[in-house]
């Protein structure tokens, strides 16, 4: 029953282009059209301005944009949103140079942010114009006296939910005795505040607050133990700062507080009463501190390992940027074994093996990996149809019937599964597929076409050109000659 597969359908391929431009793990939440979709985001330079274009399927009536100012660790950044609409085939970030650093493509239940960020601490200049087919954003370089009024612009609380923690490093551009001068006037504001611990630099984000405590208990060589009713997360990036000083602004920040004795730290929420235990017995309480060192030790090794791992995710994402894919492939290994129960880890690895390396066996691999952690890993589901059809065998039909499964299922599955069953002469598969596709996300031109073309292998010609007329009068734009070709067919049909 099974044919060979011996060359996926192209459409396969322009989605697994996609894949690896979008956030691997985000998994479609809802059924429902956006109203808007943003098609197509394009950076060119005019002179010393550059000019971002946004391509929308509808014209906008207006747009809601903002400004953050920069901070010594993060840059200026001004963001567009647009309210209920949906991102297709970008890019989650865009390297551009010059006064414009980079844009961020964020992606949330409510719609997407573009997020741009400034070179330096200072924003530039821009202006948001609408064009007929969605807006234009124009970036120069910055005037003197607007300096302090982008410093004044409002800060966006919920800015470092929506994008990673690592876009808020910014490398200094300051000469190297501007920097000597920042530093130590800074070391010298924390020592007169009465903060001379040792300093560290930490960047959290959506971190466990337990997790957190931990890392501080190996920092500072202090036994913590923490009240069983803390609970919650934490986004947090300091550079440059003494421990106790960052100790103290996590408990600020999460209404905790902390007593410190016998080289014992006890945190616990505010509004609670802590009493130091009696001393009935130097025996007992040797054993009590050795019983608690023993834990913490324990718990504190697993976060370190967790941390590293973090630490090298950052290192294979630059790889990637820069193009180096088998050098982030390895380091993404690396991070897999300091961290296996993560899953995003595996299915990044079965996108680079997948699209950049063409390694099918290694994709195929990781994406069972992540189905035997979670076999509603529809994503993952879907890279191992692939892998599997790619290398000829037969369970590929499987995994894809599980990439489907989801409620709503992913439109990227219902397509590749509708490809590759019209690559295997299972016509009645692909059209069910395809008409599935169009109840949850409406028709597209490629659904359209896909299925007119379809009907013309099954040598159903009504049908064939029941949809090349709609695809004719649907409003999508078309090529040229495949606008030739729908005309001719149906005039032929009409004789």
């Amino acid at each position: 029953m099974f044919s060979k597969f011996v060359k996926l359908n192209s459409a396969i391929f322009a989605l697994l282009l996609v894949f690896t431009l979008v956030d691997l793990q985000a998994e479609t939440s809802s059924g429902e059209n956006s109203a808007i979709t943003i098609t197509g985001l394009n950076v060119q330079a005019a002179g010393d301005m550059t000019e971002v274009l946004i391509s929308t399927n509808v014209r906008l009536d207006d747009v809601v944009s903002n400004k953050i100012p920069g901070t010594g660790t993060a840059p200026a950044r001004m963001y567009v949103d647009f309210a209920g609409a949906k991102a297709v085939g970008l890019e989650t970030e865009y390297a551009v140079g010059g006064v414009l650093d980079k844009i961020h493509v964020v992606t949330t239940d409510v719609g997407v942010r573009m997020v741009f960020d400034s070179s330096t601490e200072e924003l530039f200049d821009f202006s948001i114009d609408q064009t007929v087919d969605g807006i234009k954003v124009s970036v120069s370089a910055p005037e003197k006296s607007k300096q302090g009024a982008v410093r004044e612009g409002s800060v966006d609380d919920t800015l470092d939910e929506l994008i990673e923690s690592s876009v808020a490093e910014l490398k200094s551009k300051a000469s190297s005795s501007r920097v000597k001068k920042k530093v130590k006037d800074k070391r010298d504001g924390f020592g007169l505040s009465g903060f001379k611990k040792e300093r560290i630099s930490v960047d959290f984000y959506k971190i466990d607050l337990h997790n957190v405590f931990r890392l501080f208990r190996e920092i500072s060589g202090l036994n913590i133990i923490v009240d069983e009713s803390v609970s919650g997360t934490l986004t947090l990036s300091l550079d440059d700062v003494p421990w106790d000083f960052a100790l103290d602004i996590i408990l600020n920040l999460t209404d905790l507080k902390k007593e410190e004795r016998f080289n014992t730290l006890v945190i616990y929420p505010k509004g609670k009463v802590f009493t130091w235990p009696e001393r009935t017995s130097l025996d007992n309480l040797e054993i009590e501190t050795d019983k608690e060192t023993l834990v913490v030790k324990q718990t504190a090794r697993q976060s370190k390992e967790v941390m590293m791992a973090t630490q090298i995710i950052k290192k294979a994402k630059d790889a990637e940027r820069r193009g180096n894919y088998e050098d982030a492939a390895e380091l993404y290994e690396e991070a897999l074994v300091l961290w296996p129960k993560n899953t995003k880890i595996s299915n990044r690895l079965a996108t680079l093996y997948l699209v950049e390396l063409k390694l099918n066996a290694k994709a195929l691999h990781h994406a069972k990996s992540s189905l035997k952690k979670n076999p509603k890993n529809y994503r993952a589901a879907l890279y191992a149809a692939i892998a599997s059809a790619n290398m000829q065998n037969s369970e590929a039909t499987e995994y894809f019937v599980q990439s489907v499964s989801g409620n709503p299922p992913l439109k990227e599955a219902l397509i590749s599964f509708a490809a590759f069953s019209e690559n295997n002469r299972m016509y009645d598969n692909a059209l069910r597929l395809l008409r599935k596709y169009d109840d949850y996300y409406g028709a597209t031109r490629d659904t359209i076409l896909s299925k007119a073309r379809i009907y013309d292998k099954m040598g159903d010609s009504q049908n064939a050109l029941d949809q090349y007329r709609s695809l004719l009068s649907s409003g999508y734009q078309l090529r040229p000659d495949l606008k030739r070709y729908i005309k001719g067919r149906l005039a032929a049909g009409n004789l």
